[in-house]
């Protein structure tokens, strides 16, 4: 693909570990080797789903270690379940940003059965407020608390805090792209969205709300050649592939 000579690929969506809810795995050598096929550059490292404390701390740990270990390739992103206590969430987010050095957090409102509007869902928004770190949120599959329009009042009250689509609604894309038009905090990331409908979302709101994630080692190639047969200009493509991330995550103030 010719856009990797030019662009430094940043994956702003990728699993480590094991999931019990959706039965699955990704070992960081296996990520690896998917970079690499895919000249990807840097990627997003989040843990998948964790229900206990031990389990939380367990994973956020293995992020930490692989991006110690590949400092060169990757950056943590938090995911603790917000239904756990009050003061273990905000320990443990501060503590993966303030002496793990990671980036950003993660709502999985579909696997964690959280709804963004209640005490568990806003604490994540709250603390991240005060951190001044972005929010990802899975949206779409797990109706109706994966609904991106729950993200309006979280907009409105959060209105300085970045708050990342992830996967742009998937069937409720146009939710999505409503919120984002309206919002100058809200981006969306694309994997499992339809080429047609990121064209769609770049001409409407411009490159610079849209970012390229893979969510799954076997879909990197797949979310890259959407972009690429968009055939956007240079400057829209960079921003999708590498600049959004490096802007919204402060990417650059870490190298």
């Amino acid at each position: 693909m010719e856009i990797k000579k030019d662009i430094k690929i940043i994956d702003t969506h990728v699993h480590l570990g094991y999931d019990h809810v959706y039965d699955c795995e990704n070992k960081i050598e296996d990520i690896i080797d998917g970079m690499s096929a895919n000249s990807i550059f840097k990627s997003l490292l989040i843990p998948f789903t964790n229900f206990y404390e031990q389990d939380v701390i367990k994973n956020h740990d293995l992020i930490f270690e692989a991006c110690k270990v590949y400092k060169e390739m990757f950056y943590g992103v938090c995911c603790p379940n917000p239904h756990l206590s009050d003061d273990f969430v905000r320990d443990e987010i501060v503590r993966c940003i303030k002496v793990l050095g990671f980036v950003g957090i993660k709502l999985n409102t579909q696997a964690h059965a959280v709804n963004p509007l209640s005490k568990d869902g806003k604490k994540i928004f709250k603390i991240a407020a005060d951190l001044e770190i972005p929010v990802m949120v899975h949206t779409g599959s797990g109706v109706p608390f994966s609904l991106p329009s729950l993200l309006i009042p979280i907009a409105e009250e959060f209105n300085d805090l970045k708050v990342v689509i992830l996967h742009s609604g998937q069937y409720f894309s146009d939710e999505s792209v409503l919120i984002a038009e309206r919002y100058s905090n809200i981006f969306l990331e694309t994997t499992w969205t339809p080429v047609s409908v990121i064209g769609s979302f770049i001409k409407r709101l411009g490159s610079e709300k849209v970012m390229f994630g893979s969510d799954h080692i076997a879909n990197i190639s797949v979310e890259l050649k959407k972009y690429e047969n968009l055939n956007l200009d240079f400057e829209d493509l960079k921003n999708c592939l590498e600049i959004n991330a490096k802007k919204i995550f402060r990417l650059d103030l870490l190298n």
